[in-house]
């Protein structure tokens, strides 16, 4: 690094003599030697001094000089002309920046040469994302990816199957033909099964930005749902990110809306089913205003996160928090774009099938007719513990829906007898009444006539003659 002390990336004359004095001794057109200057070998000078000559080959070849490309590195740069003069000055530009900088502060020549190759690489094979130097050097030492020889990788199995099952392409490289070749999901199903199997095994990532975000936010709180969604959703990513991220787990990850019904009759037996919370069969369940729940107790700084299970469970316990349910009550969680349903069992909130809690499990208008039918009729007798209608009519229910019907029929049955059984007592209230109104009015008319009789006696008895004895 030494032979940068006394040039710049300046214009001057100076530097561009100096520039071109040190490339005329790398190429060995210049007797003495200078401390730590690579110099080609004679018969690489030889096979590439006829070549077309550009300002890349200039910073290319004092890379070289200084020991931060390799030989292989600078004639197969030189040879494909894949690098382009962005790159290769930005890549010298920081070299000369760190001069002044510690040597273990200062950028490795393997980091660096990976770097370049990755940007030429991406330019030169079909299929790869373009990368620029500067994009490529902050991939070099992200968690789950590595560079290697210039092109990328996973470091693990975990992240390759997760590229895999969200359709990163990935695969191989055809260099004569400068195109990728992409490996059949088989093929890498086998080598994350195979336990031997090593990172130097696994396909190269052809999307190499894509696969550098998702390394940065594979580790995060619910980075990976995040990843899944935003590919869902189209959503690009880049660096700049993070934005979008955190909005994504505050409010669509850590974001519910729920509702709750309570259970008011016992007609579907064991099964879970909305007419058994209807307050009415018309199908509207509920008239419950859905309330808003966000998770605020995760951090997203770290690893820690909730399972889906876990997460439902601590949203409903939040809703739940000053509200009474009772045994069977049903949550209805709108979380994720989806809606879940889960019912309160023994103290736990058990996840129910959403198709099964809306099936219409039989035709209420019809069998509710054959009930108002049989009530009018007086058709609804009791025998023993059963409720029972006329066979004929019995027989007109589907056989599948008939321990529907019978639920149903004692429900109205009992109904009928309560309201019968109010009927006679509102009866004898008013028997009662009358009753006592018709005492009291004979004994009115006893007691008139009581007195009549009395007044009529004094008056004889005071007209008498003396001496008559009463």
């Amino acid at each position: 690094m030494s032979i940068y002390k006394d040039i710049g990336n300046d214009d001057t004359i100076y530097t561009t003599l100096r520039r071109y004095a040190l490339i005329a001794k790398i190429f060995g057109f210049a007797e003495d030697k200078i401390e730590n200057l690579n110099v080609l070998p004679k018969e690489t000078s030889d096979e590439i001094r006829m070549d077309s000559h550009n300002e890349v080959i200039n910073k290319l070849a004092l890379l070289f000089g200084a020991g931060f490309i390799s030989k292989e590195t600078f004639c197969f740069l030189e040879k494909s002309n894949m690098l382009n003069i962005a790159d290769i000055t930005a890549a010298e530009d920081l070299v000369i920046s760190q001069y002044a900088e510690n040597p273990e502060d200062r950028i490795t020549s393997d980091l660096l040469e990976n770097a370049l190759k990755c940007s030429a690489y991406s330019k030169r094979y079909e299929g790869l994302s373009v990368m620029s130097f500067d994009e490529a050097l902050q991939m070099t030492e992200l968690a789950h990816i590595e560079i290697v020889g210039g092109l990328m990788r996973a470091r693990d199995k975990t992240f390759l199957k997760f590229l895999m099952e969200i359709g990163e392409p990935m695969g191989h490289i055809k260099a004569d033909e400068g195109s990728t070749v992409a490996e059949e999901q088989t093929n890498i199903e086998q080598i994350i099964l195979d336990e031997n199997s090593t990172p130097d095994k696994f396909p190269y990532i052809f999307n190499m930005k894509n696969a550098a975000v998702y390394s940065k936010l594979f580790d995060k709180a619910y980075g990976r749902d995040f990843i899944q969604y935003a590919k869902e959703k189209k959503i690009a990513l880049d660096n700049n990110c993070n934005d979008e991220y955190e909005k994504y787990v505050r409010m669509i990850k850590l974001h519910f809306e729920i509702r709750h019904y309570e259970r008011i009759r016992q007609i579907c037996g064991r099964k879970v089913n909305w007419f058994d919370y209807a307050p009415s069969v018309d199908g509207n369940i509920s008239d419950n205003l859905t309330e808003l729940v966000k998770m605020t107790d995760v951090d997203l700084n770290t690893a820690e996160e909730y399972n889906d299970s876990e997460l439902f469970d601590k949203a409903i316990a939040e809703y739940a928090r000053n509200k009474p349910f009772g045994e069977n009550t049903v949550f209805e969680i709108f979380h994720d774009g989806n809606v879940s349903f889960r019912i309160y069992r023994n103290k736990k909130y058990v996840e129910i099938d959403s198709k099964a809690f809306h099936a219409q499990l039989f035709d209420f208008n019809k069998i509710w007719s054959i009930i108002q039918m049989c009530s009018r009729n007086g058709q609804l007798k009791k025998q023993g513990d059963s409720i029972v209608i006329p066979e004929s009519v019995w027989n007109e229910i589907p056989i599948e829906q008939r321990e529907y019907a019978d639920r149903l029929i004692k429900e109205q049955y009992h109904r009928l007898m309560e309201h019968r059984k109010n009927n006679r007592l509102l009866q004898s209230l008013s028997e009662l009444k009358a009753t006592a109104e018709n005492e009291k009015k004979k004994k009115e008319k006893q007691d008139a006539q009581k007195d009549t009789a009395k007044q009529k006696h004094d008056e004889e008895k005071a007209n008498r003659p003396p001496g008559v004895q009463t």
